[in-house]
């Protein structure tokens, strides 16, 4: 909208936009239903975040060939409808209880939207107090109202508002920004155009977090904001405004989810790291230059944290203050090398190989050589802090992708232009390259066998994200029916299982969208030892479902909260205290048993389970 406005009409689009947020305030004071203030704030969201961004790629010269060039725009709004189809036709065939990471902002949603609709004025303040305390902020659902306010509350609903407002836009700006990289060493044909934008919107790994049910794609629009702010201009030679807008992006990519945090300490990181091996290679150091990048460091990170500290110093101090590392030292698994080995099998031999091949490409051409090495130092330091607390979940990749997708296309593209110089060379390439694009696709959203697909499946990602059924889902909605019948506000449930097959959240969510906690007189479960501690509710309710074998999602050994109590209830110091009513039969023969309490616990059985867990953790003696 902004490409081809004049100053005069591009400073009434900025009024326009304050306007739009002033009549805000007025309408509350005139007292109009909080609906309506509703619909304005999220349309008002939505304007902002369109003209924000697009303001940041045009005064970034990123969308100078999207203006001149017809077919990036067909392009661009040909990969939305094909998503939407991707999406619809995925969902259609799952059968699914979503639960924990899956619906937890799906949830969220679901009920900010409901209270912006309802009470303006404390939505408001819930977002404020969200971003200072909650690990799951809804600041990202704040951008999903205006999409669900049309499109409803489902399941597919929400994907849907996730691809319109997150993904999407994250891929557009990578295109743009991978096709300015490209115009950079003077590949930018229109075949270019072409398989940056195909490679683009067809790479698993940005794709199968959101079917998953997640949201965190919200993070790779700031990130790519960032990149495009950062790689149009030498960051030496940025002006203030476009340091202020990279210090804004920065800042709103905190409140997204806390994790991007790594990103951003591993930014100012790499790019004092990038300018110094460009200075080493190029022998052009300049101790004004030095000033200069200190400077912007200074601006950037001083702008950021005092705009955080006067009005969000709760966040800071939580941040610095809270041990994340114990709390999901759980969500670690196996060591260093596994994790470097999940890293690569994650992304695949054919992604990683690729893109080693557009690093080294990039790094020997001048004009790209500073983009080369901050892509890979800022993802090797943000891999390295992060594993540092937990092992990457689907969803964390999202932290190293950004990187790995611009240096996937590099390399595609640099190997494609060596090969047109060889004849035939290039057209069998491209025929060999669509195949893997397709074989890699296909190998993580489908359950397909056939060996044209599978026959190099060892070179794609092991990561797969297909339609999740559950064949169970009759027999769930009956044991929560049951226990619905039997609990009250004196006779609480707590459910003493801790897997993708049974656990608490299931059988809370199972009537979603509709109700979202179906069991409203259940105690939440104690999952994760570190982070949860000792579970007191567990001992104060009256009714314990079990599952046999004894179910984990973590192992047996950061989930002791749900092992010993399973095996002193079955064989153990409690097995007297109950007695079994009924059991389910769930998937993949998982017996599901009700308990009932017939006798109070003593203090001194309590004392004693609680003693298991201090030997096991010394050092922890406030959590049990």
């Amino acid at each position: 909208m902004l490409l081809n406005l004049s100053r005069v009409n591009k400073n009434f689009v900025w009024s326009y936009l304050i306007l739009m947020w002033l009549l805000i305030p007025i309408l509350i004071l005139f007292k109009i239903d909080s609906y309506y203030i509703s619909i304005l704030f999220s349309i008002n969201i939505a304007q902002s975040f369109v003209i924000g961004a697009t303001y940041i790629l045009h005064i970034s010269g990123i969308l100078t060939y999207a203006k001149k060039e017809i077919m990036v725009q067909y392009l661009a709004f040909g990969g939305y409808l094909v998503g939407i189809i991707f999406i619809y036709a995925f969902l259609q065939r799952e059968h699914f209880i979503y639960y924990w990471d899956f619906s937890a902002y799906w949830n969220t949603s679901i009920q900010f939207n409901n209270l912006l609709s309802t009470d303006f004025i404390a939505a408001s303040k819930q977002i404020y107090a969200s971003i200072l305390r909650d690990d799951y902020s809804v600041f990202p659902t704040v951008f999903l109202a205006l999409p669900l306010k049309f499109l409803g509350t489902s399941y597919m609903s929400y994907v849907l508002a996730i691809y319109t407002c997150f993904l999407y836009p994250s891929c557009l700006i990578l295109f743009l920004l991978c096709i300015k990289i490209a115009d950079q060493i003077q590949f930018n044909t229109k075949l270019n155009v072409l398989i940056i934008f195909v490679l683009t919107f067809t790479f698993p790994i940005m794709i199968a977090p959101m079917l998953g049910g997640y949201l965190d794609s919200i993070g790779l629009i700031f990130i790519g904001l960032s990149l495009v702010i950062l790689f149009n201009n030498d960051f030496k030679h940025l002006n203030l405004k476009a340091i202020l807008l990279l210090a804004a992006c920065l800042v709103l990519l905190t409140f997204t989810r806390r994790w991007y945090g790594f990103w951003i300490v591993s930014f100012f990181g790499s790019i004092g790291i990038a300018f110094l091996f460009k200075w080493i290679l190029e022998k052009e150091f300049r101790f004004k230059q030095l000033l200069q990048v200190i400077l912007n460091f200074f601006i950037i990170g001083a702008s950021s944290a005092l705009f955080l500290i006067i009005f969000f110093n709760e966040f800071i101090q939580r941040a610095l203050t809270n041990n994340f590392k114990n709390a999901y030292s759980a969500y670690y698994f196996g060591d260093v090398l596994s994790n470097l080995q999940n890293l690569f099998y994650h992304y695949g031999a054919f992604i990683f190989i690729i893109a080693l091949v557009g690093c080294v490409g990039l790094l020997f051409m001048s004009k790209t050589r500073y983009i080369s090495i901050f892509l890979v130092t800022n993802l090797f330091i943000t891999y390295f802090l992060f594993t540092r607390i937990q092992s990457l979940a689907s969803q964390h990749y999202y932290l190293l992708t950004v990187n790995v997708l611009i240096l996937f296309i590099s390399g595609v593209i640099l190997i494609l232009n060596y090969l047109s110089k060889i004849k035939y060379a290039k057209s069998v390439g491209l025929v060999i390259l669509a195949y893997l694009v397709l074989c890699n696709f296909l190998v993580t959203f489908t359950n397909t066998n056939a060996r044209p697909v599978t026959y190099f499946s060892s070179l794609f990602s092991d990561f797969k994200q297909t339609p999740r059924v559950r064949t169970d889902i009759p027999v769930l909605k009956q044991l929560t029916a049951d226990l619905k019948e039997i609990s009250s506000e004196q006779h609480k449930v707590y459910v003493l299982s801790s897997s993708g097959i049974l656990n608490d959240d299931i059988l809370r969510q199972i009537e979603m969208p509709d109700n979202s906690n179906a069991l409203p007189f259940m105690n939440l479960t104690h999952h994760v030892d570190l982070r949860d501690g000792f579970p007191v509710s567990f001992f104060e309710s009256d009714y314990v479902v079990i599952a046999l074998p004894t179910q984990y999602h973590l192992g047996e050994s950061g989930q002791k909260v749900v092992g010993i109590l399973a095996e002193e209830v079955m064989n153990g110091s409690l097995k007297n205290n109950f007695k079994p009513l009924k059991s389910y039969t769930l998937d993949n023969n998982v017996k599901a048993i009700v308990l009932k309490k017939t006798s109070s616990i003593t203090k001194e059985k309590i004392e004693l389970i609680r003693s298991q867990f201090r030997k096991i953790y010394p050092d922890n003696p406030d959590l049990f």
